[in-house]
């Protein structure tokens, strides 16, 4: 494992060590129950944990808006200053076929007894 990974993982474990402590000394507790199964100790980590994930798939959104406008334009506008000649499928495809297993996911969600 890389030595910059390998702290990373000891850093973050030992930050929320802290803030457990920390939560524990003034008293603040979760009144969530964390369902059968579920590995996390304590929901107030859990909410903090999704809450850096959105953080992440925001700047990622952010990075990427122009590509992304790229994309949408030429697969709905049909741009054609817009190259895609060099990837795997043209960016319609890629779009339709996003667009298309979502809604063959939602279905079969839905159907399977998902509210």
């Amino acid at each position: 494992m890389k030595s910059d990974i390998a702290f990373s993982l000891w850093f973050f474990n030992l930050l929320s060590y802290l803030v457990r402590g920390i939560l524990g000394i003034l008293g603040i507790v979760s009144t969530e129950t964390s369902g059968a199964g579920h590995s996390v100790q304590n929901l107030i980590l859990a909410h903090q944990a999704w809450g850096a994930l959105l953080v992440l798939f925001l700047g990622w959104l952010w990075t990427a808006r122009r590509h992304l406008l790229d994309v949408m334009r030429k697969a709905f506008v049909g741009d054609p200053t817009v190259d895609d000649s060099d990837e795997v499928l043209s960016y319609r495809a890629a779009v339709l076929l996003l667009i298309g297993s979502s809604v063959v996911m939602v279905t079969w969600l839905a159907m399977a007894g998902l509210e």
